[in-house]
């Protein structure tokens, strides 16, 4: 996954400053890890989430980006 430098940005502010919920830091760390070129299976152990969530979270923001 590709993500923007603005993207990149917004999510690397998230996961690291402020209160934020947790649903929202994880996603983006979701994103940040496959930006990385890890595979969903790694992502999902790594962050104790199912891997169907984590290609849930890679869908979304293919078809809306951050929104």
């Amino acid at each position: 996954m590709v993500l923007s430098s603005a993207d990149e940005q917004t999510l690397h502010t998230l996961t690291t400053q402020g209160l934020r919920p947790v649903r929202q830091v994880k996603r983006a760390q979701v994103l940040l890890a496959l930006a990385t070129g890890v595979s969903g299976y790694v992502v999902a152990a790594h962050l104790g989430l199912c891997v169907q969530t984590v290609y849930q979270v890679a869908t979304r923001y293919r078809q809306q980006g951050l929104a």
